[in-house]
């Protein structure tokens, strides 16, 4: 199934800009994302859908067999990158200063989704707390904090 990427506390509550417009361009801006097969569609009013597949070149330890972390940071870098892209309109994905992943379970050999929140978004640097899971998103598999240098317009 497919996970929902939430996008709450953005500049206000104001609403989400173009979602079901350009989700698939954003994706396709993210080479990364597109190589994982990381899909999004869209949804409800204001949210965005982000899956990343089950591939077994995604297992680090065979003999859970369990996800590789990289691989769980990953989608948890790249639903921050889209919540920022969506929001902010940007073409490119916005810098990285600073991540923080920490990983709570072994991710499973299945779907992996990911849920995203603002923390803050200014004009500057944009700060977001994001959730991956599988079957449940009360059960994560691991949570990040990523903050965003936004580029001065």
């Amino acid at each position: 199934g497919a996970g929902l990427l939430r996008v709450r506390g953005a500049r206000g509550d104001a609403p989400i800009n173009h979602l079901t417009d350009s989700a698939a361009a954003l994706v396709a801006r993210l080479p990364y994302a597109t190589s994982i097969g990381i899909g999004i569609e869209p949804s409800a009013p204001g949210a965005l859908r982000i899956r990343m597949p089950y591939d077994p070149r995604l297992i680090g330890n065979t003999l859970l067999p369990a996800l590789h972390g990289g691989a769980v940071a990953s989608i948890i870098e790249i639903a921050g990158q889209l919540a920022v892209m969506q929001q902010s309109g940007l073409r490119q994905p916005p810098s990285t200063i600073d991540t923080r992943v920490d990983y709570l379970r072994a991710g499973r050999p299945v779907d992996t989704l990911a849920d995203a929140e603002f923390v803050r978004l200014g004009r500057r640097v944009a700060n977001l707390r994001i959730t991956a899971w599988q079957a449940d998103p009360s059960r994560p598999i691991a949570t990040g904090n990523i903050a965003f240098l936004l580029p001065s317009n």
